[in-house]
């Protein structure tokens, strides 16, 4: 697996991870596919712009998982749209396309990752507590469905404190 930072040139290839995953896990995401489906090439390219985003590639250089990771400047990044493809699931990309977020976060001082899953996503809620997330007590509906709940985990970064726990 390769992973690495998205460019501005990726902005096709980033849109189309985000399209197949908006697609295939519809209730992952605060957006839904047919609203992203309508941006212009510029809103793409301005994504990659204001958010650091890490791809990931498989053996055969096809690109099979994203993260964001959105800096808040008051300690906290924000992983958002993280997505691998089933086919690729089980195979470490996940916990890498963290690490390079983690790695990212802690070059910028950051104190934690934090990120929202809903609670009906069993598989997801496995793999972060699994990596060391822990649920902060935040809990919210999701705006365009609010019969999907949305739980926020948080990972402390290294050489940081954490206080939060399991509800």
């Amino acid at each position: 697996m390769l992973i690495r930072p998205a460019e501005p040139s990726d902005w096709e290839a980033v849109r189309d991870i985000r399209l197949r995953s908006l697609r295939e896990e519809p209730d992952a995401y605060a957006s839904d596919y047919l609203t992203e489906t309508r941006f212009e090439p510029d809103v793409w390219k301005q994504r990659l712009a204001t958010a650091s985003s890490q791809l990931a590639f498989d053996d055969d250089h096809a690109l099979v998982g994203i993260a964001t990771g959105l800096d808040t400047g008051d300690g906290d990044t924000y992983v958002v749209g993280m997505y691998v493809a089933p086919a690729a699931r089980g195979s470490g990309c996940a916990h890498q396309l963290l690490d390079a977020i983690v790695e990212l976060a802690v070059r910028r001082q950051g104190k934690r990752l934090v990120l929202e899953v809903a609670e009906s996503n069993i598989r997801a809620l496995r793999f972060y507590r699994s990596y060391g997330f822990v649920a902060t007590g935040r809990r919210r509906s999701l705006g365009r469905d609010p019969r999907i709940i949305e739980i926020e985990y948080a990972y402390p970064l290294p050489g940081t404190r954490h206080t939060s726990h399991e509800p």
